[in-house]
């Protein structure tokens, strides 16, 4: 579902794209220079749009509620201080998954699943998609689950 929906998006399938993808980013990030710290706050980036000088010919940045990345969405609405939170947890979660990859099938599979995901998450805005984070919301319990389980089945060979 995540990776047919990254596809249309980039391709223009739903309207959006690439070019005013990178139109919204500039025009957020026009915002976030204002609020580098703490960011503009969540569901900020709308009144952000509003007073943007960024245009597209295809969109009035007034009217954008999402800019399609979750990364720069995050880094806009909590600012420096919420992408490190969000990037340090991302590393401490792909950190615990890779310990236990060796030898573990499913665990590869959900890796791969997360890494998709991740990288997915540039190009498309998961707070306002309730199918992405769900996909999520079950990905990394996966990963983390199995993890665990090969953190034990390793503890118990040894």
């Amino acid at each position: 579902l995540a990776i047919n929906q990254t596809k249309q998006s980039l391709q223009g399938g739903n309207g959006v794209t690439s070019e005013i993808r990178i139109a919204m980013w500039k025009a957020a990030l026009q915002g976030w220079r204002e609020h580098p710290i703490a960011g503009v706050g969540v569901g900020g980036i709308p009144s952000v749009l509003e007073k943007t000088d960024v245009t597209t010919p295809a969109v009035d940045m007034k009217t954008v509620r999402m800019i399609h990345s979750t990364y720069v969405e995050v880094l806009v609405e909590t600012g420096a201080i919420g992408l490190a939170m969000f990037l340090g947890f991302t590393a401490l979660l792909f950190r615990d998954v890779l310990r236990g990859l060796k030898g573990q099938p499913l665990l590869v599979a959900s890796f791969g699943a997360l890494v998709v995901w991740f990288v997915a998450a540039a190009f498309d805005g998961y707070q306002q998609s309730g199918g992405f984070l769900t996909v999520g919301a079950i990905l990394i319990p996966l990963a983390l689950a199995n993890d665990r389980q090969a953190t034990r089945q390793n503890a118990a060979q040894a």
